[in-house]
């Protein structure tokens, strides 16, 4: 209904359109997150937010997927909001949401142009340090962040953005050890802490399963991540909850430290 008005509208427009499985997939867990959201309240609960929600999707410009470029930002309707892009292989990514080339030709308006796109993108409230410090278990990540030289803490708060953080909670066994004995010295938090941030957004839905895809940590050395039965993997470091959308970036909880070719091996 909403979404039909707005085609409606002079234009031109590019309009990020979610499925009705994108919106049926909201899950309990991700309500539960928006207690942080006051836009995403007002969503669940006035004709207000739906509007505001759906100006979230909607960028000026007629925009075809041969438009797009890699690291893009596009300003939306909602309170100038940006919607990162980024291209994977024949996949679209805008923020936590995939369109498919193949899908535009049949959604092209008179006033613009539909991509059709798998998730509903709900704008998050948190950064990522502050999420990472309203969860309760990521004290020892934390710490080790801050122990860097220069602080990563200072780095993650400043307006280098956006950055993904692999983060790994307090109840982790594999690196409960590797803490204690990385913390002792600076140069080792350094090198490996250095590995948990990319100074980039990765979003691991867009991937391919089998194929490795090289990204380059604050130590400028290359991580490779891959898609492989089902998981996805950072070095050797699963990812065990994806893709948390932040204001900064986004984070991916890892099972342990990601330790690369740094030559300390603690795990």
């Amino acid at each position: 209904g909403d979404f039909e008005r707005v085609l409606r509208l002079s234009g031109p427009f590019t309009l990020f359109a979610p499925t009705n499985e994108a919106f049926s997939a909201i899950s309990d867990e991700n309500l539960a997150m928006l207690q942080y959201n006051e836009l995403a309240l007002k969503v669940l609960g006035s004709q207000m937010g739906i509007r505001t929600l759906l100006a979230g999707h909607l960028v000026s410009g007629r925009l075809l997927t041969m438009n797009f470029l890699d690291k893009q930002k596009l300003r939306s309707l909602s309170h100038n909001k940006m919607l990162r892009t980024t291209l994977y292989n024949m996949s679209l990514k805008h923020e936590i949401a995939i369109s498919r080339p193949q899908r535009e030709t049949r959604h092209r308006r008179s006033n613009g142009v539909i991509h059709v796109i798998n998730k509903v993108l709900i704008p998050p409230k948190l950064s990522i340090l502050t999420y990472l410090q309203s969860q309760g278990n990521f004290s020892r990540f934390i710490a080790a962040l801050n122990k860097t030289v220069p602080s990563l803490l200072d780095l993650l708060e400043s307006d280098n953005a956006p950055f993904t953080v692999f983060a790994v909670t307090d109840s982790d066994t594999y690196s409960m050890f590797a803490y204690d004995k990385m913390m002792a010295g600076t140069l080792v938090v350094n090198s490996i802490m250095r590995n948990h941030v990319l100074p980039d957004t990765l979003f691991t839905s867009a991937l391919v399963p089998g194929n490795y895809y090289q990204m380059t940590t604050l130590n400028s050395e290359p991580l490779l991540v891959r898609r492989l039965r089902g998981s996805v993997y950072a070095d050797t470091a699963l990812l065990v909850k994806p893709d948390i959308l932040c204001t900064n970036g986004v984070i991916h909880i890892v099972n342990k430290l990601i330790q690369l070719d740094s030559g300390y091996d603690y795990s």
